[in-house]
């Protein structure tokens, strides 16, 4: 493959995980993303376990596990101010 240079639009997960194959594939990648801060309303703080299977697949599994974070094991759903 060529290098090529590749604008990616959007650095949540599928844009960011985009770029980062790309890039490891020896692509030209530039990132764009309006945000300057993780100040949005949704920020990615649980990570499902097809997320964690996918950063396995990228070849980030070691790096995700080596981030300080805590193990969920229960949860509870409120709706309308009930449980």
């Amino acid at each position: 493959m060529s290098k090529t240079d590749v604008i990616v639009v959007g650095g949540g997960p599928a844009g960011a995980s985009l770029a980062y194959l790309l890039a490891s594939r020896g692509v030209s990648v530039t990132l764009l993303e309006r945000h300057q801060d993780f100040s949005r309303e949704f920020r990615g703080e649980i990570l499902l376990p097809s997320g964690r299977e996918a950063l396995q697949q990228m070849g980030l599994g070691d790096v995700a596990t080596s981030i300080p974070h805590i193990v969920q094991t229960a949860f509870e759903l409120y709706a309308n101010t009930r449980q």
